[in-house]
């Protein structure tokens, strides 16, 4: 049998991979507690992480400070949200599958609650970019959507 030199190398490339990768130990650390099927994860700038948690319906916040041992609910009225994530102001962005709607946590105090877009049927993903438009996984109608970012959102002293 002939052994190709491109197979052999690729033999030996995933070999040495494999071999670095067993020899680095991993350290994992459970952050915060009383969480009930948590499914979106996102980090802001100051390292604080944010979480959907959608068995208990609430969006959490985990405080970097402290060691990640603060845990605070965020707003209120989510409906098991499994998507979050977090733009360059620390506004945190939610999708709402239960309510089927996109909803908009304000920085610093996340009391206010602002429903961004409706009409989605079971929103899993959410993701924001650098200008504050909003990417949703609409996954009950198989689809990604854009809600265009718009600044009297954050008009009259809400940022």
């Amino acid at each position: 049998m002939k052994v190709s030199v491109r197979f052999a190398l690729a033999i030996l490339l995933i070999g040495s991979a494999t071999a670095s990768l067993s020899t680095h130990a991993q350290t994992i650390v459970t952050l915060g507690s009383g969480f009930f099927n948590p499914s979106g994860v996102a980090v802001d700038g100051s390292s604080n992480v944010f979480v959907a948690d959608a068995g208990h319906s609430a969006v959490k916040e985990i405080l970097a400070a402290g060691g990640y041992t603060t845990v605070n609910t965020l707003g209120s009225g989510f409906n098991s949200p499994p998507g979050v994530a977090v733009d360059g102001s620390e506004n945190v962005f939610v999708a709402d599958a239960g309510n089927n709607a996109v909803k908009l946590l304000l920085s610093p105090a996340y009391t206010a609650v602002i429903t961004l877009g409706s009409g989605f049927n079971a929103p899993s993903g959410v993701a924001v970019d650098g200008s504050g438009n909003v990417f949703v996984g609409d996954t009950g109608n198989q689809a990604v959507k854009e809600i265009v970012a718009h600044d009297e959102i954050f008009a009259n002293g809400f940022e």
